[in-house]
């Protein structure tokens, strides 16, 4: 085993590794070298990249806040009672939630994530079987030289096979599993897979969690990913890491070169000029 399972590491704790998540590993192929470096390796004591924020992401963060308790929820989240913030007095409180570390939820979103929450837990009951499940639990270990590190949502063993799953609250029902391929849940799935296989969960099946955002009424799936695509995601996600193993091993490093290439454009668009000059 070369992999920990640490049950109970606080989101302080993880934050401080060094290890790099899923964040960084996707993003690896989408920045300059340079930047990423500066965005992943090189923050400095007490910096730590936390992401961007959006009213969906705070949305996700409240669900998970009251399903999983990665954070407590009165500390990370504020209902507003003002209908806009154009006032002094508005102002000064949105300052004061956000110098508190509060993200702000409208009284909507709030109906919305608690009946998300009832059905998010009665799916999580209905996996777990009487078993007790386990909530955000770190793996972190090393692929290919880089040390990587994740959370899954949940953990729930078995006789035979452990369950490890993440919750998605999303507003593409529907659409949730083409945007899987090629985004940064593809790479949170195979550090899952990959890291629980290091760490001794040889047998294990990933689950997803997904429920439906933006709604009172939210539809839920529990999705168990392919063993045939995990496989394959895991074998993408070596190659990923085999390049960031490479850049800090090698003599270029993480500097980026001027490239000279010839710009070829897409056929649709050769055929607009080509119909252009007919």
């Amino acid at each position: 085993m070369s992999a920990q399972i640490i049950f109970g590491e606080s989101w302080d704790d993880y934050t401080k590794s060094e290890a790099l998540g899923s964040s960084a590993l996707h993003a690896w192929r989408g920045m300059g070298r340079e930047a990423w470096s500066a965005a992943y390796l090189e923050r400095g004591p007490g910096k730590r990249y936390s992401g961007t924020s959006s009213k969906f992401a705070a949305g996700g963060g409240a669900l998970d806040a009251l399903v999983t308790g990665g954070k407590r929820f009165e500390d990370c989240f504020v209902v507003s009672h003002y209908s806009d913030f154009a006032t002094t007095e508005a102002q000064a409180w949105k300052a004061e939630q956000a110098a508190a570390g509060r993200e702000i939820i409208t009284a909507q979103q709030l109906d919305e994530i608690q009946a998300a929450e009832r059905l998010a837990k009665e799916a999580l009951s209905v996996l777990a079987g009487g078993r007790e499940i386990s909530f955000q639990v770190t793996l972190r270990g090393e692929i290919k030289g880089v040390a990587v590190q994740t959370r899954p949502d949940f953990w729930i063993p078995g006789d035979d096979m452990a369950t490890i799953g993440d919750l998605k609250y999303i507003s593409d029902f529907d659409g949730f599993v083409r945007h899987i391929v090629g985004e940064r849940i593809e790479v949170q799935l195979a550090l899952d897979s990959e890291l629980a296989i290091q760490a001794g969960a040889e047998q294990h099946r990933i689950a997803l969690l997904v429920v439906e955002s933006g709604t009172v009424h939210p539809r839920v799936a529990v999705y168990f990913v392919d063993p045939e695509d995990l496989g394959n995601m895991c074998v993408r996600l070596g190659r990923l890491c085999a390049e960031i193993s490479d850049a800090m091993t090698g003599d270029l490093g993480f500097r980026d070169v001027i490239q000279f290439e010839t710009l070829s454009l897409p056929g649709w668009a050769r055929k607009q000029l080509e119909e252009a000059s007919e």
